[in-house]
């Protein structure tokens, strides 16, 4: 995509956005048959660059305009660094979570498959990430960060859907699971808010 005309990229990042949108609208809108349709497959990585990291840096966007906007001093690094920040958590967040949820699913059966455990995850966070755009470009409605949590839902429906657990193990991978996402959601934003508060302090 890198390497083709201005004018062809641009529809193509047109394209991907158009498909973002309206299959954020259908996860949020019809979650059941959205997983419905998704658990037929394919279960490849395509989801990660077509839909996860666009909508992270998204969300990185959001953030830095916010930063630009509403700050009393107009200070581009430290935008930049909020906007690096929260494409930072989101993504050292789902990294290091697949491999745990793997973790937790070979304790509790089903299909052990890291494209699958991705999937759902990508598309639970999408709350969450779609509430730091807005609370990063309009930070007075912090409020809304509570949308997030509508990522629960989406992550119980999606793992219902695909991960072929049994009934009896669903309950307990579940719950065992959302716990595991705040405690790395946690960690993640607590080490990346003191990384950047160091730089600040150790440039000032």
């Amino acid at each position: 995509m890198y390497f083709c005309s201005p004018k062809l990229r641009n529809m193509r990042i047109k394209q991907l956005y158009k498909h973002l949108i309206l299959e954020s609208k259908e996860l949020i809108l019809e979650s059941k048959s959205f997983w419905d349709k998704k658990k037929e497959g394919p279960f490849d990585g395509r989801y990660f660059n077509e839909y996860f990291l666009p909508l992270v840096l998204l969300a990185g966007v959001g953030v830095f305009l916010g930063e630009i906007i509403w700050s009393d001093e107009y200070l581009i690094s430290y935008a930049l660094a909020s906007a690096v920040r929260t494409i930072f958590n989101y993504l050292a967040q789902f990294f290091i979570l697949i491999p745990i949820l793997q973790a937790v699913q070979n304790n509790n059966g089903g299909i052990k498959d890291r494209n699958r455990t991705g999937l759902v995850l990508a598309y639970s966070l999408f709350p969450f990430v779609a509430a730091s755009f807005i609370t990063g470009l309009f930070p007075g409605l912090y409020v809304l960060d509570i949308l997030g949590l509508y990522g629960f839902y989406i992550f119980i429906v999606g793992t219902k859907a695909c991960m072929g657990l049994s009934q009896e193990h669903q309950t307990k991978y579940m719950v065992l699971s959302i716990l595991l996402i705040l405690l790395v959601w946690g960690m993640v934003n607590m080490v990346s808010a003191r990384i950047v508060q160091s730089l600040y302090l150790y440039g000032s």
